[in-house]
């Protein structure tokens, strides 16, 4: 009877002793919590009528722009650059409204996209642009 009480005991002190670390990272849809380097990896086109299909070939169609990494920086500005051979690199800005609305500008070559925040988990940012008839195209940019 002593053993098995002690048994019982130390299962108890274990079980109640383990403390579960996985707990999801939150992340605002905020400036700060945005800011970061991104590439684009993933662009879906919605036509009216006609469904959705991936287009991320056709948005990103050489090795230039698949190199693309933007920098959004906190105060706004942000640095957009291509692999060494490519010259299409710039600088703009971004911004981020209240109501998830965000701009990203440059002069490099790669997009720019005026849409609003679908969803960001802190190391995804999707990108919704409607671009009117009931047609849009959502961009997924992944932080490096």
């Amino acid at each position: 009877m002593k053993r098995t009480s002690l048994i019982l005991l130390a299962l108890s002190i274990f079980a109640f002793s383990c403390k579960k670390d996985d707990a999801p990272k939150v992340c605002a849809t905020t400036i700060a919590d945005i800011a970061g380097s991104y590439k684009i990896t993933k662009v879906m086109a919605t036509i009216s009528g006609f469904g959705t299909t991936d287009i991320t070939a056709t948005a990103l169609p050489d090795a230039c722009r698949q190199s693309g990494v933007y920098q959004l920086n906190a105060d706004r500005t942000l640095i957009y650059s291509e692999n060494a051979s490519c010259s299409s690199s710039g600088s703009g800005s971004w911004n981020l409204s209240a109501d998830s609305s965000i701009t990203i500008s440059h002069n490099g070559g790669g997009l720019d996209f005026d849409g609003k925040v679908k969803s960001f988990n802190c190391t995804n940012l999707v990108i919704n642009e409607e671009t009117g008839g009931g047609n849009s195209v959502e961009y997924t940019i992944t932080k490096q």
